[in-house]
């Protein structure tokens, strides 16, 4: 199912499909984000906006949409995901550095809101696949900033979802995946 999650009449439309289609919205896992730089200051704000829609309503409007069902069915589990980026801004992305900091905050909001019945966490992954415009060089260099030496790779990042799904006493937390990068620097 696609929607434009930045509208909320599309999440809706897209939830009430979900739920015709599949019966129930067990589990929802909040991904999508713009990747792209918004330095700052900037005369237009339109990217800002963009993104941090997208990044920011998109997961308020998918929770709050599914939610209901769940907290009706007394089950359920959401899932975002953040990034590194949320707990270490990076230059040139305050778009998105903020809006993966108020999905971390909104993680934990409504893991307070939605318990006991919906638990509610976050992954937040480092460096996952290479954008194609990287050379070798750059990613040889990217990958010997994390304590393992390597990107991480999709699946990766699917286990860690699938440890959140299925642990049932784990709530309001966040999973950091990125190969130990944010003490990369200390080796």
């Amino acid at each position: 199912l696609r929607a434009d999650i930045g509208n909320l009449d599309n999440v809706r439309a897209m939830v009430n499909a979900a739920v015709e289609q599949f019966g129930a919205v067990d589990i929802l896992v909040n991904s999508a984000a713009p990747f792209e730089q918004t330095p700052m200051p900037t005369d237009d704000l339109s990217d800002w906006h963009r993104i941090t829609n997208i990044i920011i309503n998109g997961a308020l409007y998918t929770a709050n949409t599914v939610a209901p069902r769940m907290l009706q069915r007394k089950s359920g589990v959401i899932i975002n995901i953040t990034d590194l980026f949320a707990l270490e801004p990076r230059k040139n992305f305050a778009a998105h550095s903020v809006g993966k900091s108020a999905m971390l905050a909104l993680t934990r909001q409504l893991a307070i809101d939605f318990a006991p019945n919906v638990r509610v966490n976050a992954v937040a992954p480092g460096p996952v696949l290479p954008p194609a415009d990287y050379s070798p060089e750059r990613i040889a260099q990217s990958a010997a900033h994390t304590l393992l030496n390597r990107w991480g790779t999709p699946q990766d990042i699917a286990d860690a979802v699938l440890y959140l799904v299925r642990a049932d006493y784990v709530t309001a937390q966040v999973i950091v995946v990125d190969g130990g990068e944010q003490f990369g620097r200390f080796k």
